[in-house]
């Protein structure tokens, strides 16, 4: 990979060079030591709750110039009416097991917010805020369980990818969260194919998940990390103590034990950036040529 092929459709090249003035933000990835340590003795029954185990356990690097072509090059064929089946490349990326596969539960697995998803019902079950749910206003800090509130940080990371405001709660976070808490499996090929074409479309701002297109493009057999020269980007970094203090999720207790902050309105949490960042795209990306990835979920 990272070779001499070129692009063989001028929109793919059209849309790389886009990509090129796009961040990379890095990937959070859990940390068990903070599971352990704080009480969040829920969280990895909410987890499989949501049937996404091996999601929450990725563990790889980005690349600068792999996320940017799977961007350029991804295709998803997504109807509005869907009924999305999705086992193969699930049970490939070892995201499902077999027998989930061939299961009643996952021919059921939401692709979509289903009708029964009512924003004005499920909001005060799990949030202590007396507002009604708002997409731009809406902040997790008031989420009532802890483990929750742990896993929609990652979430916000490593999913949505924002950075810069991280409590900002949009619907599909909530509509993940409110499935934990239900026992809903939905089907992660779906929802990641439709968060990876929204990154796809992107003109500017961030592009998030790139260690998730590392794991899938391992499991495919169309990376070696032994044998790449592409220019790591980040390397996953613990959504641990010190950035979760940053973020004003934890504080300190007679500066001794960390306490979870209660339910309520949030103190402006620092930007929390990447302890390990990568040089910048500058450096090379002039003379960066693509690795000849193309991914198409169709």
């Amino acid at each position: 990979m990272g070779g001499n092929a070129k692009f063989t459709k001028k929109k793919h090249k059209e849309r790389y060079a886009i990509l090129l003035t796009c961040k990379t933000v890095p990937y959070k990835h859990i940390d068990n030591h903070v599971i352990d340590t704080l009480p969040l003795a829920h969280y990895w029954v909410l987890v499989v709750n949501l049937g996404w185990d091996t999601y929450f356990s990725i563990h790889y690097p980005t690349y600068y110039e792999l996320t940017r072509e799977f961007y350029a090059t991804y295709e998803f064929n997504y109807p509005k009416d869907i009924t999305t089946d999705t086992p193969r490349f699930n049970l490939t990326c070892g995201f499902i097991s077999s027998e989930f596969a061939h299961s009643v539960e996952y021919e059921g697995a939401p692709c979509n917010f289903p009708d029964n998803f009512d924003l004005t019902i499920s909001w005060p079950l799990l949030f202590s805020d007396d507002k009604p749910y708002h997409t731009s206003t809406s902040r997790s800090t008031y989420l009532r369980p802890p483990d929750l509130w742990y896993i929609h940080c990652f979430l916000s990371m490593s999913f949505s990818g924002i950075n810069d405001d991280s409590f900002r709660l949009s619907k599909t976070e909530f509509f993940f969260l409110f499935c934990m808490e239900h026992s809903i499996k939905i089907n992660l090929t779906a929802w990641l194919g439709r968060q990876f074409l929204f990154m796809a479309k992107k003109k500017r701002g961030h592009l998030c998940l790139g260690s998730i297109i590392t794991f899938i493009v391992i499991k495919l057999g169309v990376l070696d990390m032994n044998k790449t020269n592409m220019h790591i980007a980040y390397e996953m970094e613990p959504l641990d103590f010190d950035c979760l203090h940053k973020m004003r999720v934890i504080y300190k207790e007679k500066e001794k034990h960390y306490c979870i902050a209660p339910p309520g309105p949030d103190l402006a949490p620092q930007i929390i950036c990447s302890k390990h960042s990568r040089p910048t795209a500058t450096e090379f990306d002039e003379e960066a040529t693509p690795s000849n990835t193309s991914i198409s979920l169709a």
